[in-house]
């Protein structure tokens, strides 16, 4: 009985360990695809922020020095 106890034991540690280094591929298969891939932000790091301004006239700001600008073209060139 000891030896059948010890023998699912191994497979179910086995099938563990396989599931382990299929998940752990696929994972890593899955973060290649996205290497390759390149995101387009159209306004930079700048966003509209309506709930978050301190004025009506400056609501654009720039997602790296939270600095808010008058217009996006404004914010595009100063948040380069």
């Amino acid at each position: 009985m000891a030896n059948r106890t010890a023998l699912a034991h191994a497979a179910t540690l086995l099938s563990l360990l396989l599931l382990m280094c299929f998940a752990i591929h696929v994972h890593c298969r899955i973060m290649e695809d996205k290497v390759s891939k390149k995101i387009h932000l159209p306004h930079g790091l700048c966003a509209h922020r309506g709930w978050n301004c301190r004025t009506a006239f400056h609501c654009d700001c720039c997602l790296l020095s939270n600095i808010c600008y008058t217009s996006m073209d404004l914010c595009m060139e100063a948040c380069k």
